[in-house]
């Protein structure tokens, strides 16, 4: 999987009610638990505070093709 087709399953993946950041980091984790480790309780982890999108977006880049 690409971090484009990553970013494409995060969008459409059912929310559960849960905000944008809670959902793409548990997008994340489902796909990438070892990326999801690694940024989680950082300055990128968007789970309680979406306004953390772009960074989280950034570093998942950034690490992506890195397992």
């Amino acid at each position: 999987m690409t971090f484009a087709e990553f970013q494409a399953f995060a969008a459409i993946r059912p929310s559960h009610a849960w905000r944008k950041g809670q959902t793409a980091f548990n997008a994340l984790w489902e796909k990438r638990p070892d990326l999801a480790d690694k940024i989680r309780a950082t300055a990128a982890d968007p789970f309680y505070d979406d306004s953390k999108l772009p960074t989280f977006w950034t570093e998942v880049q950034k690490h992506w093709s890195a397992p």
